[in-house]
């Protein structure tokens, strides 16, 4: 089971209070213009505010990330990606040692009928390295495991791991994108995640993306499902938390995507301001890019009280 970690002492967080009463509601924000590309170089008066439809003066605002960051790895090792173990390794060794600071921790856990923390949260790329060795692949002896926990692994790495930790917070899920047997919903891990602001960036990669053959999106517990089902849960975990989502193929190799998700946490704007108030609950928030051409990613909202 994914276990609990203490928070990382000397982490400070953007999210803190100005007083006993006044909250500060942090959006950490990626750009990018029409063609695609990371949009570097904006100031705070290129950006807008809303909350539940109200604009909000910005009051802090910092434009380029220097938070320290924590990244959670999870991988599926669940019958339909044991094929693609392999590759997964190589790629995510190299992720990690490019996009890591000094100043920034990661953890690995596995997922399939069961969670499993492989990696408590570290700073040193070498026990990551080798924590991503201890991952059973298609090439070893131990029969692969039926049934995919993915909704409970992400609720738990929120819950349990990025609640204590301080800084920003991603989660790269490798998966299908299919859940048969989570005790959580997929509700309740976005909320999970937006109650600790951790984005989701989903890699959609199953053994028939590997071999260049169609994505099959497994519905149910095993049963074949329309392509969009995996797909459809990824893509819609990542919108709502500011994260990303991607699809391998052999157009987009799987080092690709992870290149384009160490530039987009080495790129993010971090825009806060003070909450106004009001009921407990969601509250939608709205990034507004004023300059033309501009499309901002941030997660949806968060939510106040318990």
């Amino acid at each position: 089971m994914l276990g609990i970690c203490a928070a990382a002492p000397g982490l400070a967080s953007p999210q803190a209070d100005f007083s006993v009463d006044v909250k500060v509601v942090s959006m950490v924000a990626v750009v990018r213009d029409k063609q695609g590309r990371l949009a570097g170089g904006l100031q705070q008066e290129d950006f807008a505010i809303e909350e539940d439809g109200h604009p909000q003066p910005i009051t802090y605002f910092l434009s380029r990330n220097e938070l320290p960051l924590m990244i959670g790895l999870l991988v599926d090792t669940s019958f339909s990606q044991w094929k693609v173990l392999n590759q997964e390794h190589a790629a995510s060794i190299v992720f990690l040692n490019e996009v890591l600071r000094d100043v920034d921790r990661a953890f690995v856990g596995t997922f399939d009928a069961n969670l499993k923390m492989i990696q408590e949260p570290t700073s040193s790329r070498s026990d990551l390295e080798n924590s991503l060795r201890q991952i059973p692949t298609g090439t070893t002896s131990k029969a692969p495991v039926y049934g995919t926990v993915l909704f409970d692994a992400v609720y738990r790495s929120a819950e349990v791991v990025m609640k204590r930790v301080q800084g920003r917070h991603a989660v790269i899920l490798l998966t299908d994108g299919v859940d048969s047997g989570s005790v959580r919903s997929e509700a309740a891990a976005i909320e999970a995640c937006l109650r600790t602001e951790t984005a989701i960036y989903s890699i959609c990669i199953s053994d028939e993306a590997a071999y260049g053959a169609p994505l099959i999106g497994r519905g149910g517990r095993g049963g074949i499902g329309p392509a969009s089902d995996g797909e459809g849960t990824l893509k819609h975990l990542s919108e709502k938390t500011g994260g990303g989502f991607f699809v391998v193929s052999p157009q987009l190799t799987l080092e690709q995507i992870f290149k384009t998700i160490s530039d987009e946490l080495r790129s993010q704007y971090n825009i806060g301001y003070a909450a106004p108030g009001g009921k407990p609950g969601f509250h939608k928030v709205r990034v507004i890019a004023k300059r033309p051409g501009l499309k901002v990613r941030t997660r949806e909202g968060y939510y106040s009280g318990g």
